[in-house]
């Protein structure tokens, strides 16, 4: 199943396959990193509420502060709202060449063997869908749990 993709004859297709397994890498380190900032943010948000009433900031100091924080949160988000749906546009396209690149090659093997099998095209399709959301699903759990076990350290 993998092989189908990965390590295809098309090199068109096989450059796409390891850009789109980047750009799955790219999307999970992205969104713990963006984690952790925005874990950071909450922190300094919260200290800062704290600071002004214990230090007794002026209040335009207290609003300096605050509007630096609100524009950090911005930041934070901004990214997030930028690069996450453009990255999952292209994992969508990624999974969806796999799926492709699975049919082509089970139909093949299907039609070779001239058994005429009732519903075999929409198992065959089935199947590579399931594949497909699993190994995506799990690797990205599996990624996710390993950087944010990381960067919390």
């Amino acid at each position: 199943m993998f092989r189908e993709f990965f390590l295809s004859s098309n090199p068109l297709r096989c450059a796409w396959a390891w850009f789109g397994l980047c750009i799955n890498f790219f999307m999970v380190v992205f969104y713990v990193w963006n984690s952790l900032r925005m874990n950071r943010w909450q922190g300094e948000f919260y200290d800062a509420v704290g600071t002004v009433k214990r230090l007794g900031l002026s209040h335009e100091e207290a609003v300096d502060l605050m509007y630096g924080l609100v524009w950090r949160w911005f930041s934070i988000m901004g990214s997030e709202i930028i690069v996450l749906p453009a990255a999952k546009i292209l994992t969508t396209f990624w999974k969806n060449s796999w799926c492709f690149a699975l049919y082509d090659r089970y139909i093949e093997l299907y039609t070779a063997r001239r058994i005429q099998l009732e519903g075999a095209p929409q198992r065959i399709q089935e199947d590579v869908k399931q594949h497909v959301n699993f190994f995506e699903s799990m690797s990205g759990a599996v990624l996710n749990t390993v950087f944010a076990l990381f960067s919390f350290m």
